[in-house]
């Protein structure tokens, strides 16, 4: 039997083919050759075992000896190609939106989190209006490193745009001011006036002494998470009164020429005018 000094395995990385130049150093104490017919391979990440062999020259003299090696291959590092990125121009809908696009890694898998701490294969979704921060990293599979950098992207859902409008109204001169109320234009999905916060106010300049005319009808108040509030003012239309007679003219009776200009009638009165005469 041959005194060998067998050769040292180098340790190799995941994706490198292990060669027989991998195998360093090693000797005999009569010619010979190191052999090794598993030779090249390509290795998953771990330690495994291959199998060495000292062939002498003479094999007459000399026997053939072998001996198992541990090689080592280790993992490689999982890289990203291609980063995920935020989803520009999102606008509250009142559904679930994706926030960003999907990434992918070579040797591993991408994964997100809204709070930093909890991560899944899913791309985060968001329904309220607000900013938030994506995070996510590459977990390694079985034959390469995770990425231990963590990234993040800063994406924003704007705004709904609502609109509430004062609805228009009218009175009579003189009428008490009317109930004022509004209409909405805008709401998305299930979304009713229960989402505003606040209270509806209308702002108007009319009463009972106001002048015949049209007034604004402002609005104010409320305000929503997910809404910017455009505010439109109506109009309050005052028309006139219908004026009335209160003391009816009547004929003046028993009148007699006399070459004097004499009065016909007496004199009446209204209310919301005057009243008014003509012989034509």
């Amino acid at each position: 039997v041959p005194e060998v000094i067998w050769p040292k395995v180098a340790n190799i990385t995941y994706g490198t083919p292990l060669t027989f130049d991998r195998l360093v150093g090693g000797n005999a104490n009569v010619p010979g050759n190191f052999e090794c017919s598993e030779l090249p391979i390509t290795l998953n990440a771990g330690t495994h075992k291959i199998a060495v062999r000292f062939v002498p020259e003479n094999q007459n003299i000399y026997t053939i000896v072998e001996e198992e090696k541990d090689i080592i291959v280790n993992k490689a590092d999982a890289i990203i190609n291609n980063a995920p990125i935020a989803i520009n121009d999102l606008v509250y809908s009142g559904e679930e939106i994706a926030l960003i696009t999907e990434g992918s890694a070579e040797g591993g898998k991408i994964v997100y989190s809204l709070d930093g701490n909890t991560f899944t294969e899913n791309v985060p979704t968001a329904t309220n209006a607000g900013e938030y921060t994506v995070y996510y990293k590459v977990v390694g599979d079985e034959n390469h490193n995770d990425v231990e950098e963590t990234n993040s992207i800063i994406v924003i859902i704007k705004k709904a745009i609502l609109t509430i409008t004062a609805e228009d109204k009218s009175v009579t001169y003189g009428e008490e001011a009317p109930t004022y109320s509004a209409t909405y234009s805008g709401w998305k999905a299930q979304d009713n006036e229960e989402v505003l916060v606040g209270e509806i106010t209308f702002e108007c300049e009319y009463n009972t002494d106001s002048k015949v005319g049209t007034y604004a009808i402002n609005i104010n108040g409320v305000e929503a998470q997910n809404y910017e509030i455009t505010f439109v003012s109506g109009v309050l239309s005052v028309n006139k009164a219908d004026a009335t007679i209160t003391n009816t003219p009547n004929a003046i009776n028993d009148l007699v020429y006399s070459g004097e200009e004499q009065t016909l009638i007496t004199e009446g009165s209204a209310e919301g005018g005057k009243i008014v005469y003509s012989l034509d």
